[in-house]
């Protein structure tokens, strides 16, 4: 090796690898935010964990899953630079209103509960994934996407994506996954990667805002 490494670049390729978007059963629906949490919200954080998860986290602690129901999944990862908290069910039919959270039972609880947790959102998006085109047709339809600003794209074989990278109601943005026949470690890989790019993106921009503020 001839170049000059950033002595931080292996601790962020790794942090790039830690985890997998938990595999999904088709038709799925996921949130995601990321949170800029201060040290003054740390530890009001790590106890509303253990309010959630288990008593006596170890504070060094960087990933934690839980099941909220029998068909969803809650994900807690904390990165150098922000924290991103994942939702997602398996629990819905292929005729669901996707953009549409349920108001009542266990996924609206645990999605308010997420809502509410210390820090200060950079990004939050709503996540359909659906088995083909065919069936996301009507959920893009569905989603309101700014016609000028809409993305679609295939991301390695099969995978394809909408999204216009815009906030919607609620506060979220929206993005349509179609698997294609591709496999679930596939389809999991594509998501976390097109999240990774949107999420290191608002990361970027935020840090250059404050450069140019200063």
């Amino acid at each position: 090796m001839r170049f000059s490494e950033h002595p931080l670049r292996r601790q962020i390729v790794g942090e790039m690898h830690l985890r997998r978007f938990p595999a999904l059963e088709l038709p799925a629906m996921a949130f995601q935010t990321v949170r800029l949490v201060d040290e003054n919200d740390r530890e009001k954080e790590w106890l509303i964990l253990e309010q959630r998860c288990a008593s006596g986290l170890d504070r060094n602690l960087r990933h934690l899953e839980t099941e909220w129901s029998a068909n969803g999944r809650l994900a807690w990862e904390r990165h150098s630079e922000a924290v991103t908290t994942t939702l997602t069910s398996t629990s819905v039919s292929a005729d669901a209103q996707f953009w549409s959270a349920p108001e009542v039972g266990p996924f609206s609880d645990t999605l308010q509960w997420m809502e509410t947790l210390p820090g200060l959102v950079i990004r939050a998006t709503h996540i359909v994934v659906v088995a083909n085109d065919s069936y996301a047709e009507p959920v893009v339809d569905r989603a309101d996407f700014h016609p000028g600003h809409l993305v679609s794209c295939i991301i390695g074989d099969s995978v394809r994506i909408w999204s216009d990278f815009r906030i919607h109601a609620g506060g979220y943005g929206r993005l349509v996954v179609a698997a294609n026949g591709a496999a679930d470690g596939e389809v999991s890989r594509s998501i976390q990667r097109i999240q990774e790019l949107g999420n290191y993106r608002n990361l970027s921009f935020l840090e250059g805002t404050h450069r140019s503020i200063a």
